[in-house]
């Protein structure tokens, strides 16, 4: 993903801990410093859906990143833990539009790899 910074006179998208899901350990800490640089106080960088589905279980999240094709299996547990609680999320892909992600998902907002921060925020902000 290319650097981006984001305006420092933008207010931040975040005020509280966010969740990154993904199992590419390059690309979840690229999301990591763009959720901090858009105002996440805590991020909580994970690389499989068991991991993610223990930060859901104990963290006041505020929102979450999924990336939904994983090495082994999907995000969609997470992604239904996250809704039944409230938390927003997008997922992130790898393919076109939502190609390869789980047609009960197919309305939910999909970053495509590459994306920016400003990407993550402008998506964000829409839903926070």
């Amino acid at each position: 993903m290319p650097p981006s910074k984001v305006g420092h006179a933008e207010k931040p998208v975040f005020s509280g801990p966010v969740l990154v899901l993904d199992d590419t350990a390059l690309v979840a800490l690229e999301v990591q410093r763009m959720a901090q640089e858009l105002g996440a106080t805590t991020v909580h960088v994970v690389v499989n859906a068991k991991d993610a589905l223990d930060v859901v279980a104990r963290e006041p999240l505020q929102a979450a990143f999924l990336d939904y094709g994983l090495e082994v299996g999907t995000s969609a547990t997470v992604a239904e833990a996250l809704s039944e609680r409230g938390i927003p999320y997008v997922f992130a892909s790898g393919y076109a539009g939502t190609a390869g992600i789980a047609p009960r998902f197919s309305d939910h907002p999909t970053l495509v790899k590459p994306f920016t921060a400003r990407d993550i925020r402008k998506i964000f902000a829409a839903l926070l």
